[in-house]
């Protein structure tokens, strides 16, 4: 049945596996579903079948839901939007996960702006950039 609502990508071969469309939900309670026990079972189950399950989560800042899965999750790692936002709210947001013992992995930075990263970093920046620039775009 879980084969059945897995998208399967041709072009990254990735496996998705979607949530139903809010107005599709019966109004149903968003913290209920991410602590239930069906849906351990179903993380569980898809760590059985994939190398790597990766739960994607609202801003911790926006809903609890980052807070209930993360005890679920082997590592957290909090993603953060490169010089858009605040420091404060990145702090926040860690002790908010560390708060309910989230295995916190480590930070990323998104959409980074690889011409204005360069003034803040040393020379080996460059020599890095230059060996990885296609994984960016600015």
């Amino acid at each position: 049945m879980i084969d059945e609502a897995v998208y399967k990508d041709a072009e990254t071969s990735l496996h998705i596996l979607t949530t139903v469309k809010k107005e599709h939900c019966n109004a149903a309670n968003a913290a209920d579903i991410l602590s239930s026990r069906k849906l351990a079972e179903l993380i569980k189950d898809l760590s059985e079948r994939y190398d790597l399950v990766i739960l994607d989560t609202p801003p911790t800042h926006v809903v609890a839901d980052a807070r209930i899965i993360s005890k679920q999750a082997d590592a957290v790692v909090y993603l953060v939007h490169w010089n858009e936002t605040p420091q404060g709210a990145v702090l926040e947001g860690l002790k908010e996960l560390r708060s309910v013992g989230a295995p916190i992995a480590g930070v990323a930075m998104t959409q980074v702006n690889t011409g204005k990263a360069a003034k803040y970093a040393s020379n080996g920046y460059y020599s890095y950039k230059e060996k990885y620039t296609s994984y960016y775009t600015n």
